[in-house]
């Protein structure tokens, strides 16, 4: 989890969206923890390393694919939550955000704004999956 995925801002806005949220849901890290991240947040689950059957199952079964990137040539992994057909949130340092991402499957976000992120997670608890079939 390099500085550049921006989890720091995530979490923040993690925290922001439980204060706001009237059942909040919970936020799963996966990937190679290593001295960063919070333990104590409540409804934050650091899942570590897993294997790619283990993503691919979170990916299509997850609420919302979150990635508040500061910088990312490509995104690939937000092109594999978008084939799995998850919401995307992304900033627009991701390269491939502005194709993938429409207003019909999710948001860009400013990255360095937790209260913007917080608010679209927000958005995503009342969120229509049934349109991304």
């Amino acid at each position: 989890m390099a500085p550049e995925k921006n989890l720091q801002n995530l979490c923040l806005a993690y925290e922001l969206y439980r204060n706001a949220s009237i059942n909040p849901r919970e936020l799963h890290l996966i990937g190679p923890i290593e001295d960063f991240y919070p333990q104590n947040i409540p409804g934050l689950k650091l899942m570590g390393y897993q294997e790619k059957e283990v993503i691919s199952q979170a990916l299509n079964s997850c609420r919302a694919f979150l990635f508040p990137g500061l910088f990312e040539p490509f995104g690939v992994a937000l092109l594999e939550a978008a084939a799995c057909g998850a919401p995307l949130l992304s900033s627009p340092e991701v390269g491939a955000a502005d194709h993938l991402i429409s207003v019909e499957n999710g948001f860009i976000v400013d990255p360095t704004n937790p209260t913007e992120i917080s608010e679209r997670m927000l958005q995503f608890d009342c969120w229509d999956q049934s349109n991304l079939d």
